[in-house]
């Protein structure tokens, strides 16, 4: 199997579960550590904007702050939760969403 299917197998991942660690998927979690392999991740990171954050044991697919495609705006909280709502509480939403 080539790097870029390879590549794209790790991005589905990703966007399925958010996170790939070696008990998900030990191919998958090995096929990162391959040089060539990150460097196509590289390149969907770009041009996706997200950034795919190493942790140790993990690793994190992290949509960019302005990501409209994988991610959510200030906006899209306001909309949701009402136009009436502070920053800071667009921030705490989020900050729970996490938790």
């Amino acid at each position: 199997m080539n790097e870029l299917t390879r590549a794209s197998r790790i991005l589905r991942f990703l966007l399925e579960k958010g996170q790939l660690t070696l008990d998900d998927d030990r191919e998958l979690y090995m096929d990162l550590k391959d040089p060539e392999i990150r460097n196509v991740m590289t390149v969907f990171e770009e041009e996706l904007d997200f950034r795919l954050v190493d942790a140790p044991n993990a690793f994190y697919l992290s949509p960019n702050i302005e990501n409209t495609f994988l991610g959510f705006l200030g906006k899209d909280f306001r909309r949701w939760f009402g136009s009436d709502g502070l920053k800071a509480d667009g921030f705490l939403l989020c900050y729970i969403v996490m938790v």
